[in-house]
């Protein structure tokens, strides 16, 4: 807002960090320099996670998400199979 550089760090935020942190950067005008952001290292991050592009990062940059609110959702039904035992209900 005022001139200021920022470079947004948001690397142990998890998915969900991931889509308020583009919604953060989206929102002063262009004076962030760099962006870090998590990447899904583990395969089951896909599977509960609704929203998110298969490519986040295009020639540099990073899209605004179309769904509303951070642009993610969690997929309750992809998430229950990676719940323990005791919290097999967590979503009822």
């Amino acid at each position: 807002m005022h001139s200021i550089l920022m470079a947004p760090h948001g690397t142990a935020n998890g998915l969900l960090g991931l889509g308020a942190l583009i919604n953060v950067c989206a929102t002063p005008p262009a004076n962030y320099i760099a962006f870090e952001y998590p990447s899904a290292s583990d395969p089951w991050w896909e599977d509960i996670v609704i929203g998110l592009p298969k490519q986040v990062v295009k020639d540099s940059m990073i899209d605004l998400l179309e769904a509303p609110g951070l642009g993610l959702d969690i997929d309750a039904e992809g998430a229950k199979k990676y719940l323990m035992e005791e919290d097999q209900r967590f979503f009822d």
